[in-house]
């Protein structure tokens, strides 16, 4: 999207990011980088070096394990091990490939628990993720918050969605993070969303019939699209 366009489109906290967490190979020293940690997410136990916690804070875990009482402790975390294991990869520094709408829910969810804001920031800067019926989309975030198509149903569901709930007076000591659903429209055809996608990426979308041209005209109407 080009410069002038993006200033014409306020863009909703969520999608932002937060602008002090950019990318940077240098990783401070917040833990002694040769020493191991261990934690326990689940029932399952990952170790982690000092200088991996150090490479996303301050976080949950690395104000843990500064207090000198719990250097050598196991970290004990009723949380999934499955989703965890992004973050683990996050930690040691890879870049993550997100599957689909719930996993990505999942992690912006453990992310903002966790307090990781380099992974929440990546995630939120990345691709959107919906489901459609019965199938998935990655949809660049670009064909859904051009002028014209901004606001829409996506950006409204994200904005509410995607929030740091820890933020929130009611929730902000909670033991965990509140559930939070993967966007799903269950009651709309997924072929006619791919058409709508293929229009807003500049692609020729061949109608069958004019009852197919209709139902997409609804469908983008239904959606603000």
């Amino acid at each position: 999207m080009s410069e002038s366009k993006q200033s014409e489109i306020q863009l909703p906290e969520p999608f932002k990011g937060d602008p002090e967490y950019t990318a940077n190979i240098s990783i401070p020293e917040v833990l002694p980088h040769d020493k191991m940690y261990s934690i326990q997410i689940g029932d399952r136990l990952f170790r982690l070096s000092g200088a991996s916690l150090s490479s996303d804070a301050p976080s949950f875990f690395t104000k843990y394990f500064q207090d000198k009482e719990n250097e050598t402790k196991i970290l004990f975390l009723d949380r999934s091990p499955t989703v965890f294991d992004k973050i683990y990869s996050h930690l040691q520094g890879y870049s993550i490939d997100v599957k689909d709408e719930s996993e990505f829910v999942y992690l912006i969810s453990d992310a903002t628990y966790f307090n990781l804001m380099k992974l929440r920031t990546h995630l939120l800067k990345g691709p959107i993720f919906v489901k459609i019926g019965c199938n998935s989309f990655v949809l660049p975030k670009e064909i859904l918050l051009g002028k014209g198509n901004y606001p829409n149903f996506f950006s409204v569901t994200f904005d509410a969605t995607l929030r740091d709930p820890f933020k929130n007076n009611e929730v902000k000591n909670a033991i965990r993070p509140p559930p939070v659903a993967p966007p799903f429209v269950s009651n709309r055809s997924s072929k006619l969303f791919q058409d709508i996608v293929d229009g807003l990426q500049g692609k020729t979308v061949e109608f069958e019939n004019e009852k197919h041209r209709e139902d997409s005209i609804h469908f983008q109407e239904k959606k603000k699209l």
